[in-house]
């Protein structure tokens, strides 16, 4: 039988994204916030007394560049985390093992990976040292090959370097379609 753990902090200044509200009490379930109620709706619930500090929702890096070193790695998820961060987007290219490693260890910021990226022939971006021929990506039968490799090896989400010269709007459309289609 699944044992149910509620928690209420009341008193709370609390930021929702869009307004401060003040003197509420947040209902909390099974590590979930379920949201605001009033105490009585929390019967049971571990209280703890919110005054004081703001509570607001866990914030999002969109752009973070984690590094292979697994020591390294670490540091930002954990440093993330202290911030008030609870989501990181990784933009460079971990291994998939450094990548596991991380996502493994608790206390730390989630961060997730879009492991290589999308690319055309002759852009920029494609001279760099570590590009294969696997980020070269210039037709729509190489998009959905694309997507389906990265999905395979982990990733959360699809990036595309939309770069001079770049992939055809046609190519984009189709990478972007199939991520959305995989459920990324």
């Amino acid at each position: 039988m699944l044992m149910m753990s509620k928690t209420a902090i009341t008193n709370a200044l609390i930021f929702d994204g869009y307004s401060l509200l003040r003197n509420h009490t947040l209902a909390i379930e099974n590590d979930l916030i379920i949201g605001l109620s009033s105490l009585e709706d929390v019967f049971g619930a571990k209280v703890i007394d919110g005054a004081g500090p703001t509570l607001l929702p866990g914030l999002l890096d969109t752009h973070v560049h984690l590094s292979i070193d697994p020591d390294d790695s670490a540091r930002l998820p954990l440093q993330s985390a202290k911030a008030g961060i609870t989501t990181a987007l990784d933009m460079g290219f971990l291994p998939a093992l450094v990548r596991d490693n991380l996502r493994a260890q608790c206390g730390i910021a989630d961060f997730r990976s879009a492991g290589n990226f999308a690319n055309s022939m002759g852009s920029i971006h494609s001279r760099f040292p570590h590009v294969t021929t696997a980020n070269i990506v210039d037709t729509p039968e190489l998009a959905i090959n694309f997507v389906e490799e990265r999905i395979a090896e982990g990733a959360g989400y699809i990036k595309i370097f939309a770069d001079v010269p770049g992939q055809s709007q046609e190519v984009v459309n189709v990478l972007a379609a199939e991520a959305r289609n995989m459920g990324n």
